[in-house]
């Protein structure tokens, strides 16, 4: 299976306290029909527990057999610790920085597996052995790779630093064109980035921390995110305040692969032409029809079209999908055009010449293939994509 074909991404929502309280169930459903296998980014399972709600858990277990959905539960987060591994109480190096240094750490349970062994507890024994089976173990070089390639940046690439700092500059009204930054090493993997922030811009030196600390952990958050795209050989979206980051680090960014842009213009199309998303708690997924679809000629050839349609106008989106071909067959296909064209038909096939009620339904296939040929894309806005779900 190509690379680019898998895609590694959450769909949880959280609340307050960062708990997961809904699932993003359009996000599901456009990613499972944009790839061959979606890797889900679980949190605790919860997100999982509730998309079960959703799909029910034939469902779930269909999408597994299918190789349609993976799981990579893995809560690998760095953060920042140098002003609090004092009190933490570290036993490696537990000296506490001034403002303007850090150190990192990973964030992570005590024992990962037995959190997730926990989690698997809340679901039934069939979900549980698929869990188990389709879950993507993560390696034990994993930290290594994330930090090497972090602290290299750190180190080494001071741009990288710059164009993080000035987009976090840039979300609080800040245009910062001119930095100086330096980056030194005062102990093994402890920096110190010495700045102008405080005088430039009139800002304090605790806000100034804050926002190169937050730079440094885009940048780290960064490097995490490539790491499992590499073990999950799957390509992850791209936010807004990466891409600065990876001008920076690699020059150019067009040549990537990025399954954010697709669900984006998939959102566009949907709200040019009102098409619903689903939305959880209001929708049942068919997860066999979700699957068929998948695989038919119009969602490929939905999906070829989806990633040319950011040059097209507004008026040209709505044009393809609700031009004149689909106007044509929704009123022949549709409950009432059904009708008029049954009245019709029978109603001609009452006259005294039976060939004239034939000729209708001749006229009837020729205004459907010819006049109006089933065009894949609004086949499948209009009819494949809305035959996945179910009222709950």
């Amino acid at each position: 299976m190509a690379f680019h074909n898998r895609l590694l991404g959450p769909v949880a929502i959280h609340g307050e306290g960062n708990r997961v309280v809904s699932v993003d169930l359009g996000t599901f459903v456009t990613r499972i029909l944009l790839s061959e296998t979606f890797i889900l980014q679980t949190i605790r399972l919860e997100d999982f527990l509730l998309l079960t709600q959703a799909f029910g858990e034939a469902g779930m277990l269909t999408l597994f057999q299918e190789n349609a959905l993976k799981l990579h539960y893995d809560p690998f987060t760095i953060g920042q610790t140098g002003q609090l591994r004092a009190d933490l109480n570290f036993r490696d190096n537990n000296r506490r920085l001034p403002l303007g240094s850090f150190s990192f750490s990973v964030i992570r349970p005590v024992s990962e597996e037995d959190d997730f062994h926990v989690s698997c507890r809340r679901l039934g024994s069939p979900l549980q052995e698929a869990v188990r089976r389709n879950r993507i173990v993560i390696p034990e070089t994993f930290k290594s790779g994330v930090f090497d390639g972090f602290y290299a940046d750190l180190r080494n690439n001071l741009p990288v630093l710059k164009a993080a700092v000035q987009y976090d500059l840039k979300t609080r009204g800040i245009h910062a064109k001119e930095l100086k930054l330096s980056v030194g090493e005062t102990a093994p993997q402890d920096f110190r980035i010495d700045n102008d922030l405080v005088t430039r811009f009139d800002i304090t030196e605790e806000m100034a921390h804050r926002v190169i600390e937050r730079a440094i952990l885009a940048s780290a958050d960064l490097h995490v995110r490539f790491a499992q795209m590499k073990v999950c050989e799957a390509i992850s979206g791209l936010t807004e305040k990466d891409l600065p980051i990876l001008e920076a680090k690699l020059g150019s960014v067009l040549s990537l692969a990025n399954p954010a842009h697709e669900e984006k213009q998939f959102d566009r199309v949907r709200t040019l032409t009102g098409l619903q998303a689903p939305v959880f708690g209001q929708a049942r997924v068919d997860a066999q029809e979700l699957l068929k679809v998948r695989d038919t000629d119009e969602c490929r050839a939905f999906r070829d079209w989806l990633s040319n349609t950011g040059s097209l106008s507004p008026k040209e989106v709505r044009d393809r999908v609700r031009g004149l071909n689909a106007r044509i067959r929704h009123a022949m296909t549709s409950t009432v055009g059904k009708a008029i064209r049954f009245l019709i038909t029978k109603g001609l096939s009452f006259a005294p010449s039976p060939p004239v009620g034939a000729g209708a339904s001749i006229i009837n296939t020729f205004i459907l293939e010819r006049l109006a040929p089933r065009d894949a894309v609004v086949a499948f806005l209009s009819d494949l994509y809305l035959s996945v779900f179910r009222k709950p």
